[in-house]
């Protein structure tokens, strides 16, 4: 019911895309901070990651990597990044 109507489907694929692109990054070792860089009545796709690369827990990553998955076997989205950065 979320997704009958085209812009709600459109927002919601945003988040969950930035959300996994996110994850995968924190997975990964990356400290991940998401932020808007230009107001939403301009354009809807501005949500920035900026991204270190730290030393990151084994519990922080393997937290990470479990919400990644679940997000997205939910959605049934397997994003590139995953694949780029393996």
């Amino acid at each position: 019911m979320v997704t009958r109507h085209q812009p709600y489907k459109e927002r919601l694929i945003d988040m969950v895309s930035d959300s996994l692109r996110a994850l995968i990054l924190e997975s990964f070792g990356y400290r991940v901070i998401a932020y808007e860089f230009v107001a939403t009545a301009y354009t809807p796709k501005n949500v920035m990651l900026k991204c270190e690369k730290i030393q990151q827990t084994s519990e922080k990553i393997q937290s990470a990597r479990v919400e990644y998955e679940k997000l997205s076997k939910l959605f049934n989205i397997h994003p590139m990044l995953k694949t780029y950065l393996q």
